[in-house]
């Protein structure tokens, strides 16, 4: 399975992509409590060997490296664009829409407004966790596309030198 990325921001922003390939589906409380543990520490790099070793198998140690290097760049994408945003001028919106074919779609909406605190990737994904599982739209794919859509987002902010309110609107379509 797949689904449609696009994304609309500030500045002229725009992204556009068909058919992301899904991934796995991922557990968003789990998630999030990796997600909030993750340090860019000497401790970090620990807990990432000891999910190594503990798995049952070397699948599940390639998933866990996998799951956390996919969290790491989530949540390097969202602290980066926190950072160039700054508090409360900003925020970055997504609209989850799971079609179906004989009855209404499931349209979700969430929005994480820039005031962050000491985690904005973690607050992020809190903010919009629900929204992706009410539309089946929880998994390693979708974490990806935002991951990318952010990242471009930061980039283009970067070489305008941003603007005094920053908006980014992304829906996502199943």
């Amino acid at each position: 399975m797949s689904f449609n990325v696009y994304a609309s921001g500030s500045g002229g922003f725009r992204f556009k992509q068909d058919n992301f390939p899904d991934g796995d589906d991922f557990e968003p409380l789990k998630t999030l409590a990796t997600l909030m543990s993750m340090e860019p520490t000497k401790l970090g790099a620990v807990d990432a060997v000891r999910d190594h070793y503990l798995s049952r198998d070397m699948t599940d140690a390639l998933s866990s490296i996998a799951s956390r290097e996919s969290l790491e760049m989530f949540k390097g994408s969202t602290d980066s664009l926190a950072m160039r945003i700054g508090k409360g001028s900003g925020w970055v919106a997504v609209s989850p829409t799971e079609k179906h074919a004989l009855w209404a779609d499931t349209v979700e909406f969430a929005k994480y407004d820039f005031t962050p605190g000491d985690d904005p990737g973690a607050e992020f994904f809190r903010a919009i966790s629900q929204s992706l599982k009410k539309t089946s739209l929880n998994n390693w794919g979708v974490l990806l596309a935002l991951t990318t859509v952010l990242s471009k987002f930061d980039q283009q902010l970067s070489a305008s030198n941003g603007s005094a309110v920053t908006n980014l609107m992304i829906w996502l379509t199943k």
